[in-house]
């Protein structure tokens, strides 16, 4: 039998199920004779069908609270020199909507309005708005493919959910996750679900600026800075700085049950610094990620371990010459780990610690401690009140670092999440 009618009878197939499968569940029925069993109503529904289970719901979460800040100066001889405290009023916004036709389309928009370092203006021209997830996934007989701004799950760190107090958006709790390989970007994730076992693929292509695995590429790939630096010097004139391609396809496993859940990531990354010249080198990189949290005591203890590993080539540093491999490569590792206890439902304690180490060529290892102590307490299901206290510490290769302060916060926030 010819091979290229049998592929083509497939797609054929393929393309008229998902319409005519949609008709018959509209009418209560599935493409067999079976009716369509009723979906559980989701929390805050705007618009929702008992029979196909379609709805509509908004996505809203708002923290404000307080942060104080209290940087030191850090000197050669191991001495820290208080600076000045700095107080700030947060206020952080999340918007969207979430939606499903049937049971085989999910659509997911989500936008933040963010705090800035010191907290942003009210006047106009002055908000900054962040695109978190927006994608469109279809999903059939286990199988799930989103395309769009997505998030892959596999790639993110177990964590203290009480160090979540501003949606992870602050550089105290954010930037372990970015450098252990976080990934949420422009692309296409294909899953598939087997018995709380997931496979997943993750694939992404453009500027450096529609990913967040180019935040942790290591080493500078011109003389005004890194691989995520210099595409965004460009956005002074509205547009990312032109030429730059980063590639990348993530393969992952996870497995979830009512003791433990683990997660197994691979990332390959493919820089081109010039895709409009053939002279420039391209670039490789590579990470391996590995995470397992336990739950102890119906889920009221929850111990976790997260461990990173990442290489990639860099252009000569000294030179900064882009038709020249460095000999030596940027290596980095991230260990990371900790403990919720929830006593009271998702009320309770737990902390949080990161430690990134980073090598750049022959310059000095750089190393980075992160410590997050959190208390949540909910008052009704969508709305809490949170204390934490963070704790940044540096190094270069074991002595403290030079023009790089430490410092102590403490956070007291109100949150809404729906």
């Amino acid at each position: 039998m010819n091979v290229t009618r049998v592929v083509a009878a497939a797609l054929c197939a393929a393309l008229l199920w998902i319409p005519r499968a949609a008709l018959a569940q509209s009418v209560g029925i599935t493409p067999g004779t079976e009716a369509v069993k009723p979906f559980p109503p989701p929390a805050w529904a705007m618009y929702y069908n008992l029979e196909t289970g379609t709805y509509v719901k908004p996505i809203l979460g708002i923290s404000g609270g307080l942060n104080l800040e209290l940087p030191r100066n850090k000197k050669p001889d191991g001495t820290a020199e208080p600076l000045e405290r700095v107080t700030t009023a947060l206020a952080l916004a999340i918007v969207g909507v979430e939606g499903r036709l049937h049971d085989w389309a999910t659509l997911h928009l989500e936008f933040r309005r963010d705090a800035g370092n010191y907290g942003t203006s009210v006047w106009e021209g002055t908000v900054s708005i962040t695109s978190l997830d927006n994608y469109l996934r279809l999903e059939h007989w286990g199988f799930k493919l989103a395309g769009g701004i997505v998030s892959d799950p596999a790639s993110m760190d177990f964590f203290s959910v009480h160090m979540t107090d501003l949606f992870m958006a602050d550089s105290l709790s954010r930037t372990p996750l970015l450098y252990s390989g976080y990934n949420r970007g422009q692309g296409l994730l294909a899953q598939y679900e087997w018995n709380g076992l997931t496979a997943g693929l993750f694939f992404s292509a453009g500027s450096p600026l529609s990913t967040t695995l180019s935040y942790a590429f290591g080493g500078n790939v011109s003389g005004v800075g890194s691989l995520i630096t210099v595409p965004g010097r460009g956005m002074e004139n509205g547009n990312p700085a032109p030429g730059f391609e980063f590639d990348a396809l993530c393969p992952s496993l996870s497995f979830d049950s009512s003791h433990f859940s683990a997660r197994a990531n691979v990332q390959l990354h493919w820089v081109n610094l010039n895709n409009r010249s053939e002279e420039d080198v391209g670039l490789r990189g590579e990470l391996y990620r590995f995470g397992v949290k336990g739950k102890v005591w119906q889920d009221r203890i929850q111990p976790f371990f997260n461990l990173a590993y990442r290489r990639n080539d860099m252009i000569d540093q000294n030179t900064v010459d882009p038709t020249t491999l460095d000999p030596k490569s940027f290596q980095s590792m991230v260990v990371s780990g900790g403990i919720d206890l929830n006593l009271l439902g998702a009320s309770g304690v737990g902390a949080n610690y990161a430690y990134v180490r980073r090598k750049q060529g022959a310059l000095d290892t750089s190393e980075w401690h992160y410590l997050n102590f959190g208390a949540t307490y909910w008052l009704v299901d969508s709305v809490s009140v949170s204390l934490r206290y963070s704790k940044l510490m540096t190094f270069t290769d074991g002595r403290v670092a030079d023009n790089n302060p430490d410092k102590d916060s403490f956070f007291l926030v109100l949150r809404l999440v729906i």
